[in-house]
């Protein structure tokens, strides 16, 4: 599970990127996936919400789940929703504020 992963943040800082995203579907119908973003060459083992990660994620997203329309969930600490739409090639990310009930997901 995503939320229950415990990365090795040393080997993730070692890496010559500027993180790692981890994602999955859902298995709830409140979200269409659910991520965690790990960056710590830029100071945050974690980030809590990441637009751009997200932003990131939707050609993938798009390919599997056949749809340009999304709401994601980031189970980080304190966590949060993101929705993301794709029109006219472009992708808008709108994070959503937090809510308390999410920390179960």
């Amino acid at each position: 599970m995503v939320r229950k992963l415990t990365p090795d943040i040393g080997l993730i800082e070692k890496l010559p990127v500027r993180g790692v995203i981890v994602t999955r579907r859902s298995h709830t119908k409140d979200f269409d996936f659910i991520s965690r973003f790990f960056s710590p060459a830029q100071g945050l083992a974690e980030d809590y919400v990441t637009g751009s990660a997200h932003c990131s994620l939707d050609p993938y997203w798009k390919n599997k789940l056949r749809k340009t329309d999304f709401i994601a969930y980031q189970a980080s600490e304190r966590g949060g929703i993101v929705k993301i739409k794709v029109l006219d090639g472009k992708i808008f990310c709108s994070p959503e504020k937090r809510s308390p009930f999410l920390r179960a997901i």
